[in-house]
């Protein structure tokens, strides 16, 4: 509930508030000198909402951090996204914005606020692509200081910038995180994939897990299935009922192994699609920590998921992704390289959540997804575990 009353208060009172504040700072900014931004030694990057797309900005955040390793880099986020900032090579610290309730999320910010600006950070870079609500963070905590967005259409954050990126919705979203790096002098424009990092001790977890439910990668083809996607367009996932119908085939077919993940929350749509098969698998939904999942990822042979945060962990991880588009693009969110399997039948409707309407939707008939049938993804499953000499 929190989270929708922030989004729905973040738009329409964002925008006029952005406009306002950019009028504003022109205006002061008449009576003083330009901003100078060269060498910065403190550098904040800010991205709130999802996870996948934080793995999406690994990049760019490796390129800031080659390109300045004496800057320390912080990383603004929610307080959901600890886990895959913990232990990130490329970032000093980071500050986490508690979402729990509207009283610890006033908290949380003023908090933050006063933290932010007790580093006097050199250069903001807000990474989110309609949020308003970064923006006017980085205006606060900024003002003076080099700060720079994307310029998504109509959500009004470009006024409380000092540099704008056109946002282009015609290229991967790793690509056009890419571009806000170059703007602060990153001149290799390498955005391919770049792993999640763990630990030791993460490997070590996963490779007991394994073990414990009787799976040998080196014996077996492991399969990994993400059935929730999370809070935002419940409608974007693909049916229980044809991903159990899949895993069944897939099993008696080829005897793969096959695994769930999910959060806690989704462990009863995990526990209801097991329900559904006639054979085993193993529910790992709220079992691994998203760097356990990253590991498990990595050791599997392919992973299924709609567009959601482990599909892009998958990819990350150089894992053959099976992916489920259609109220969103693969244009945008797709799994990078030439090994994967993605359906998306391209309607004219489709996309209907995109970076210009807050990814919000009210379609109740996702025929997007709905028209995806378990006869194709099997046939093309198949036709990839073969081309891929997989069976064992």
């Amino acid at each position: 509930m929190v989270f929708w009353i922030i989004r729905i208060v973040d738009y329409y009172i964002g925008i006029p508030i952005c406009f306002v504040l950019g009028i504003l700072d022109k205006f002061l900014n008449l009576f003083k000198k330009s901003v100078v931004t060269s060498n910065p030694n403190k550098i904040l990057l800010l991205k709130t909402w999802g996870f996948g797309n934080i793995v999406l900005m690994l990049p760019a955040m490796k390129a800031i951090r080659e390109r300045y390793p004496e800057a320390q880099i912080f990383f603004f986020s929610l307080k959901n996204n600890r886990e895959i900032l913990e232990g990130n090579p490329y970032i000093d610290g980071f500050f986490l914005l508690d979402m729990d309730s509207l009283r610890t999320f006033v908290v949380s910010v003023v908090e933050n606020i006063r933290l932010l600006m007790e580093e006097r950070i050199d250069c903001i870079m807000d990474f989110d692509h309609f949020a308003r609500f970064t923006a006017l963070l980085s205006f606060v905590i900024g003002i003076g200081k080099r700060r720079i967005g994307l310029d998504t259409r109509g959500q009004g954050k470009r006024y409380v910038f000092t540099d704008c990126v056109y946002y282009n919705n015609t290229q991967h979203m790793s690509k056009t995180y890419f571009e806000l790096a170059k703007v602060i002098g990153v001149e290799d424009e390498d955005y391919q994939p770049v792993k999640v990092h763990y630990t030791k001790d993460d490997l070590l977890f996963v490779n007991d897990f394994l073990e414990t439910h009787g799976i040998d990668t080196q014996k077996n083809i492991l399969i990994g299935i993400h059935v929730g996607c999370g809070p935002n367009f419940p409608n974007r996932c693909w049916s229980c009922e044809k991903y159990a119908q899949l895993a069944d085939r897939l099993i008696e077919e080829f005897n793969v192994k096959i695994y769930f993940t999910g959060t806690r929350g989704e462990t009863e749509l995990v526990q209801n699609t097991i329900s559904l098969m006639n054979n085993k698998a193993v529910d790992a939904s709220g079992r691994l920590t998203i760097k356990q999942m990253a590991v498990i990822i990595e050791k599997s042979d392919m992973f299924f998921s709609s567009d959601t945060g482990p599909l892009h962990i998958a990819s990350a991880m150089g894992t053959t992704v099976v992916g489920f588009f259609g109220p969103n693009t693969p244009l945008l969110y797709g799994p990078r390289g030439d090994k994967n399997i993605v359906y998306y039948k391209g309607l004219p409707c489709s996309p209907c959540i995109t970076n210009y309407n807050a990814k919000k939707s009210d379609c109740q008939d996702p025929i997007c997804i709905t028209s995806i049938e378990v006869d194709e993804v099997y046939d093309d499953v198949v036709k990839r575990i073969h081309s891929e000499n997989l069976k064992r």
